[in-house]
C-alpha cells in the first residue's frame, strides 16, 4: 500500500530571487528557498522572541513556474503549499547526500502585511511569454457597514477557472 503525499504548507521570506530554467524538453523549472522563523511570545520578559530559522527548499514546474520567476523577490514575504520530499544524490567523493524539497502546487504573496495586485495570465502561457490581462475590476456591493470594512466580489467569467 502506498502512503499519501507529505502535504507541506509554510509562511516565510525568500532568500534570493529565484532562479528560473529550462529543461532540454522546454520545460520551465524554478528554484528558491523559503526562510521560516517562528516566533513565540515570552511572558516573563513580555516579548515576543524569535525562535531557530528553518531553510526551506521549493521547487516548482511548468506555468507555475514562470509566474513565481516574474512574482517573487530576495525578502519577499510568501505563502508556499505542496509536497515534502526528499532529493538525494551521490557528491563529488561518493557520500551519499539528502536534502528535503518543497515541490510547490501552489503560491503567493502572504497578505498579512502586504496587498498584490493579481494579473491574470491565459491558460498555456507562463508569466515569461505571456499576454497578460489585469484582473476583473472588482464591483462594490451595496452595504449600510462603514466604508473601510466594504466587501469587493471580483467579477463572473465564465470562460476561465480562477
Amino acid at each position: 500500500m502506498a502512503s499519501a503525499p507529505t502535504q507541506f504548507t509554510t509562511v516565510g521570506n525568500v532568500t534570493k530571487d529565484p532562479e528560473l530554467r529550462y529543461t532540454g524538453g522546454g520545460v520551465a523549472v524554478v528554484d528558491f528557498t523559503v526562510a521560516v522563523t517562528p516566533r513565540s511570545f515570552n511572558k516573563d520578559t513580555n516579548e515576543w522572541e524569535d525562535g531557530k530559522t528553518s531553510f526551506w527548499p521549493c521547487t516548482a514546474w511548468r506555468e507555475l513556474a514562470e509566474n513565481i520567476a516574474a512574482t517573487f523577490s530576495k525578502g519577499m514575504r510568501v505563502l508556499v503549499s505542496g509536497e515534502a520530499t526528499i532529493d538525494s544524490w551521490d557528491d563529488e567523493d561518493g557520500n551519499k547526500r539528502s536534502k528535503p524539497v518543497i515541490q510547490v502546487d501552489s503560491a503567493g504573496p502572504e497578505l498579512k502585511y502586504a496587498t498584490a495586485a493579481v494579473t491574470r495570465v491565459k491558460r498555456g502561457e507562463g508569466a515569461g511569454e505571456a499576454k497578460q490581462e489585469p484582473a476583473p475590476a472588482a464591483v462594490k456591493k451595496s452595504s449600510s457597514k462603514p466604508a473601510a470594512s466594504k466587501a469587493a466580489k471580483p467579477a463572473q467569467d465564465d470562460d476561465d477557472d480562477f
